[in-house]
């Protein structure tokens, strides 16, 4: 179970990223309200209300009307969840196929955004180890989609282990290994066959870490990012409790919101990079040269 959202009044739900946990992390939380809160609601009577529940009363609301320091936008969210499966089909081996993803809302919008995505994506996840975003994320570049991936090198080593028999370390270096070797074979062909009919240009790869600022005084500064957000073409936001990791998309019960609103998507990108500013380290940038 990984889903996180607090209901206040059945009229406000506060979607956040971060675990009721003591780690320092990089977090983020989004209000919504109106009828997405019923989902949400139900989603938590289907799954997880129990008798003892139901006799539960709350006569004095908790007050949070000084919650948002400013009004959501007018943005009709669609609900995402993805329920937990049993069993894994975990094959550690790099030899065996990878099984297919199970055929989740939240598992099929994320690979149905990336494959038709314009211009740009932009991921940023606490882990990196899912094959078929990493699949995906290859197939966006080869069609001239940017795409910038912000992750953690050192984050939960043996849960990732154990859930993927892998790292995300591992997979961030095999990703940019495979961008080089497409990069390579789009500028012979081009060079050979102009008229071969292969892209123009392949989209620019930028992959980064999250680190926690140098010069900080904070000792509330955070060690590292936990936040999960992708963004595509700069219009499609989701948020919510999947990470970019195997376990996220075979195994546990995750819980996703997508936006559509080009302002709602330009106030979290900059609230994001605002945020992460002095905490990014650049791994591999393609256009950097």
């Amino acid at each position: 179970m990984h889903p996180k959202f607090i209901v206040v009044d059945r009229r406000r739900v506060f979607l956040p990223s971060c675990n009721v946990s003591w780690e320092e992390w990089f977090e983020g939380c989004v209000e919504l309200s109106g009828a997405i809160v019923d989902q949400f609601v139900h989603f938590w009577e289907d799954f997880w209300k129990s008798s003892h529940d139901a006799t539960i009363e709350l006569p004095n609301p908790l007050d949070l009307s000084g919650a948002s320091e400013e009004p959501l936008l007018e943005v009709t969210p669609i609900f995402l969840p993805s329920s937990h499966h049993r069993n894994p089909r975990f094959r550690p081996f790099p030899w065996q196929p990878v099984s297919a993803p199970p055929r989740t809302p939240l598992n099929v919008f994320i690979l149905k955004a990336i494959a038709a995505a314009e211009q740009s994506v932009y991921i940023q996840t606490p882990n990196l180890t899912a094959i078929p975003v990493l699949s995906s994320v290859l197939n966006a570049l080869r069609c001239g989609i940017d795409v910038s991936i912000l992750t953690s090198e050192r984050l939960m080593i043996l849960e990732q282990l154990v859930t993927a028999g892998t790292t995300t370390s591992r997979c961030v270096r095999k990703l940019i290994k495979r961008y080089k070797k497409i990069q390579r074979q789009y500028s012979l062909t081009a060079a050979e066959d102009p008229e071969s009919g292969i892209p123009p240009a392949l989209g620019a790869l930028k992959v980064s870490y999250f680190q926690p600022r140098i010069d900080s005084k904070d000792v509330h500064e955070p060690v590292q990012s936990h936040l999960k957000l992708t963004l595509i073409d700069d219009e499609i936001v989701v948020l919510g409790s999947g990470n970019m990791d195997r376990a996220s998309w075979y195994t546990s019960q995750e819980l996703g919101v997508a936006f559509f609103s080009r302002s709602f998507a330009a106030r979290v990108r900059c609230t994001v990079d605002e945020a992460l500013r002095g905490r990014v380290r650049v791994v591999f940038d393609s256009s950097a040269g």
